[in-house]
């Protein structure tokens, strides 16, 4: 069956050219130059095509470096950023969130989690800035000794004011008052203040701990001009430049022994 579609279809196109040969001789000739016509509109299309790739690949490079000055055109950005936070937490976390949101129901019942913990950090940071630096809105000026008053005495005879010995000098203490630290947070704008030799200024912000740029072990004071702010590293580093490397090393040693010390004592109780 298949054969014999085969042949009668291969007999159909035999015929229709034996009838196309048979009946066009005449516009051989014609036909002849038709094609060639048709080839050369053809060899024209392909050039027209060439030229039209050939500009549009003209027209891309034109194009890409005003794509390419986008980037560069658009205004900087100046106002707040947003970021998005996502992280795991425990359960005491999340009852304390919602025990935040209950006692903040009647001021605030709207509050996103976002704005609850932004407010959080705050009041975290306020705290912490004025446990180690002594950071708060409203600082007390410095309150001196009350100035003697001198009354006159009853008893006749007596003068008026007694000369009491002089009391023994307080030890020195290393505590830096919190007003010295406040300034000191102030002006060095909680940043390590380190300059290298480069001049340019350390960036950290963490681990900062007050320098006294005359050692206190060398009779400096704690005015807010002779400390400033370092990180631990360059403090350490200051250290070693003003009491030399061995014996900060030895220093060191000798707390880490103790804190050893301290903690066999410390495991024997238990």
């Amino acid at each position: 069956m298949v054969g014999g579609d085969t042949e009668s279809v291969d007999v159909a196109l035999h015929g229709g050219a034996d009838a196309a040969g048979a009946g066009g001789r005449a516009d051989a000739g014609g036909a002849s130059r038709d094609g060639a016509d048709a080839a050369d509109a053809f060899d024209d299309g392909a050039d027209a095509r060439g030229g039209a790739d050939a500009g549009g690949a003209d027209g891309a490079a034109s194009v890409s470096p005003a794509l390419a000055r986008v980037g560069h055109d658009l205004p900087p950005v100046t106002g707040p950023q947003q970021y998005q936070v996502q992280f795991s937490t425990s359960e005491e976390h999340v009852k304390l969130i919602e025990r935040a949101k209950s006692l903040l129901m009647d001021e605030a019942p709207s509050k996103s989690l976002g704005e609850l913990h932004l407010q959080a950090m705050k009041l975290l940071v306020a705290w912490l800035e004025k446990r180690k630096f002594a950071i708060t809105e409203r600082p007390r000026g410095t309150t001196g000794r009350p100035q003697h008053r001198e009354e006159p005495l009853q008893e006749q005879g007596l003068p008026r004011r007694v000369e009491l010995p002089a009391a023994a000098p307080r030890p020195r203490s290393r505590h830096v008052p919190a007003e010295v630290r406040r300034v000191v947070f102030e002006r060095d704008d909680g940043r390590c203040s380190f300059v290298d030799e480069r001049g340019e200024r350390c960036r950290e912000t963490r681990w900062l701990e007050l320098h006294h740029r005359r050692p206190f072990g060398k009779h400096g004071d704690h005015a807010a001009a002779n400390v400033t702010l370092h990180c631990r590293a360059h403090n350490a580093l200051a250290a070693e430049l003003d009491f030399g490397r061995a014996h900060m090393a030895e220093h060191r040693n000798s707390h880490r022994h103790e804190s050893l010390r301290s903690e066999h004592r410390r495991r024997a109780r238990e």
